[in-house]
C-alpha cells in the first residue's frame, strides 16, 4: 500500500522547519532513508545555543520540539495501523533516543534531549481526542487516523519509549466497558484496544495494582477501580464477546489480543 501525505503539504501555513522535518519523515516512512540516518539528520536540525541568550535558546528548543512532535503525530496518523512504516517510525525514535543532545529546562523541568523525548507525551495528551467520544459515530477517515495514532503510542509504550499507559486505560475502558449501538464505533474502539494489548500488553500488565492508573469505569464493569487482575480478566472475556460483534475481518485480531492477555496472566 502506497502512503499518501499530500494532505500535509496542502497546508499553506507550513514553514521551512516544518518542510524539512516533513521531508525527512516522508523519506523514512517510504524507506528512502533508514531509521538511524533519519535520526541523525533530525538531530542536526536541533537548535544550537551558540551566540544567543539562554532564554532565547530555551524558546527555540520549545518551539522546535513542538513543531517536530506535531509533524510526527500528523504524519503517523496517515500510516495505516498495520503498515510496516509504523515500525520505521518506531525504530527512528529508538535511534533518536540514543543520541545525547542536551539537557535543558522545559516548562520548569530538567529534560534530556533526546533520551527522554521531551514534550512528546504532552503533545499527545493535548491532542488525545477520540472520534467516538460521547458516542459520536466516526467518519471513516477519522477512525483510521485514530487507529494509527493509538498503534504508534502503543508501540512506543511497548518499547518503553513512553510512560503513557493512562492512554491505554482510557481506550480499554472505552472499548470494553460500554454497550454498542453502532458498528462503526465498535469496530473503531475495539481495534484500538487490540493495538494496545498486542503492542504494549506486557507493560500494561506490569502496572496491575498501580494506583496511578486509576480511570473511570464503564457501565459494564463493576469491580475495583484502577488496573487489577479482576479488570484485566473482565477485559479478556469482553474481547472474546466482542469477537462475535465486530466486523468479520476484525474477528481474528480480537481473538489474538484475547489470547495474548491469557498468556500474560499464565
Amino acid at each position: 500500500m502506497d502512503l499518501q501525505f499530500d494532505s500535509i503539504l496542502n497546508n499553506p501555513k507550513l514553514g521551512d522547519l516544518d518542510l524539512k522535518i516533513f521531508s525527512l519523515l516522508s523519506d523514512l516512512l517510504t524507506a528512502k532513508l533508514d531509521p538511524s540516518t533519519a535520526a541523525q539528520q533530525i538531530n542536526r536540525l536541533f537548535p544550537r545555543p551558540d551566540g544567543i541568550l539562554p532564554a532565547t535558546y530555551l524558546e527555540d528548543v520549545d518551539e522546535f520540539l513542538w513543531i517536530f512532535w506535531g509533524m510526527v503525530i500528523e504524519i503517523i496518523q496517515l500510516v495505516p495501523y498495520q503498515h510496516r512504516a509504523q515500525e520505521y517510525m518506531l525504530s527512528m525514535l529508538q535511534s533518536l533516543s540514543g543520541i545525547s543532545q542536551a539537557t535543558v529546562k522545559i516548562w520548569s523541568v530538567e529534560s534530556k534531549v533526546w533520551q527522554e523525548l521531551p514534550l512528546l507525551g504532552s503533545y499527545l495528551r493535548d491532542n488525545w481526542i477520540s472520534p467516538t467520544y460521547q458516542g459520536k459515530v466516526p467518519e471513516a477517515q477519522d477512525a483510521e487516523k485514530w487507529k494509527s495514532l493509538n498503534s504508534f503510542a502503543a508501540r512506543m509504550l511497548g518499547k518503553r519509549l513512553g510512560s503513557w499507559w493512562n492512554f491505554a486505560m482510557w481506550e480499554l475502558q472505552a472499548a470494553l466497558e460500554e454497550e454498542y449501538k453502532d458498528q462503526a464505533i465498535a469496530d473503531c474502539n475495539v481495534t484500538v484496544a487490540c493495538e494496545w494489548i498486542v503492542h504494549s500488553g506486557d507493560y500494561i500488565f506490569e502496572q496491575i495494582g498501580n494506583a496511578d492508573g486509576q480511570s473511570e469505569q464503564g457501565p459494564l464493569y463493576s469491580g475495583p477501580p484502577g488496573l487489577c487482575l479482576e479488570r484485566w480478566n473482565f477485559w479478556k472475556r469482553r474481547l472474546r464477546e466482542m469477537s462475535q460483534l465486530v466486523s468479520g475481518p476484525l474477528k481474528h485480531e480480537v481473538l489474538s489480543a484475547a489470547d495474548r492477555m491469557d498468556k500474560l496472566v499464565n
